[in-house]
């Protein structure tokens, strides 16, 4: 349970009681690929790596205007996913 009801407490909250060798985070609103978890074990063996992950490929969810000013803006390198 996340008491604060934020994304990322949640996220603290579940890295801190996790358990096992790996530990994959993974958004509700993203699309991932069938070898995604496979691909990033072996990048990680490949290259003795703390931590590894994908790039974004950001499409506007509706085609309204407001969908793709946030689109555009978080994929300009004023945005988040530069």
């Amino acid at each position: 349970m996340n008491p604060k009801g934020f994304k990322y407490p949640g996220v603290n909250l579940g890295l801190k009681k996790a358990c096992g060798d790996y530990i994959a985070i993974a958004d509700a609103h993203s699309l991932y690929p069938r070898n995604y978890i496979s691909r990033l074990l072996l990048e990680l063996a490949a290259y003795n790596a703390d931590n590894v992950g994908g790039g974004w490929v950001v499409f506007p969810r509706t085609k309204g205007v407001l969908s793709k000013a946030i689109t555009f803006t978080i994929t300009t390198p004023f945005g988040i996913c530069t």
